[in-house]
């Protein structure tokens, strides 16, 4: 019989689908958030939550996005603008396209024009801004340094990925892109640092690290609530067996307990 044909009087069935949303675990998102300080990239999506989650927790982890995207973002304009410059002429001391740049004027111009970052002016006091990171970490929008003059960090370029960066070169030259594992760059590579993750990071305001507190705190009594709920059912299923012993065998339970 069809839904349409049912008999007069008759209530059309009701189907009624259920599904139940995804579910995550504040625990990923304290781990996330002490990864942050070393990258830029978003949190992994945990696999389970608790069904109701704090205001200050849903907060966090859009802070959390939010700071990832916004240097990416930043790391994005980086290197486009440093693109824009290849074929700019290699100048000695050089600030601006105009006049020519040298390594350091080139990357403190590209910063200056996509982040409004302010950097140092010589390649060795650039080395000391932001946080060190290893080769295997470069990301693009991070400074790679090298020892091309006998003396550490006496040139800088900015990384662009897939062991690539760009820099202007030495008198004579352009601005121009090259392979990071070139033995000369290879050899003369010098360590890098990253500067957009640490200045993202470090708009985070007090509130956040006090959301950050927070969120530990909550995590930690949900924990200590789960341990004593665990506690009590076993009291209760113990009770239960031993009374369930006693039913079964009273005689047993009478000895014992006298």
């Amino acid at each position: 019989m069809s839904l349409n044909t049912l008999p007069t009087g008759s209530k059309r069935p009701r189907w009624r689908l259920r599904c139940s949303a995804p579910q995550r675990n504040p625990l990923a998102l304290i781990v996330a958030l002490t990864a942050l300080a070393a990258s830029f990239g978003v949190a992994a999506q945990p696999a389970s939550r608790p069904a109701k989650e704090t205001p200050t927790l849903e907060k966090l982890e859009r802070n959390l996005r939010d700071l990832g995207q916004r240097a990416r973002d930043a790391a994005a304009e980086i290197s486009t603008t440093a693109l824009g410059l290849v074929g700019v002429d290699y100048k000695f001391g050089g600030n601006h396209p105009d006049q020519g740049l040298d390594c350091s004027g080139f990357v403190r111009y590209v910063f200056a024009q996509a982040t409004g970052i302010t950097l140092p002016r010589s390649a060795r006091e650039q080395a000391r801004v932001g946080k060190t990171i290893s080769r295997d970490e470069l990301q693009p929008g991070d400074l790679v340094f090298f020892n091309t003059r006998r003396f550490q960090y006496s040139h800088v370029g900015v990384y662009l990925g897939d062991s690539r960066f760009i820099h202007s070169p030495s008198r004579g030259g352009v601005v121009e892109v090259v392979d990071l594992d070139n033995s000369y760059w290879r050899k003369t590579f010098n360590g890098a640092r990253r500067v957009i993750g640490a200045a993202v990071a470090g708009e985070a305001s007090a509130a956040t690290l006090m959301e950050q507190k927070q969120i530990e705190a909550a995590v930690k009594k949900q924990l200590a609530e789960q341990a004593e709920r665990e506690r009590l059912a076993a009291e209760a299923a113990e009770k239960a067996r031993s009374e369930s012993a006693r039913a079964a065998n009273p005689s047993a339970a009478f000895s014992r307990d006298y």
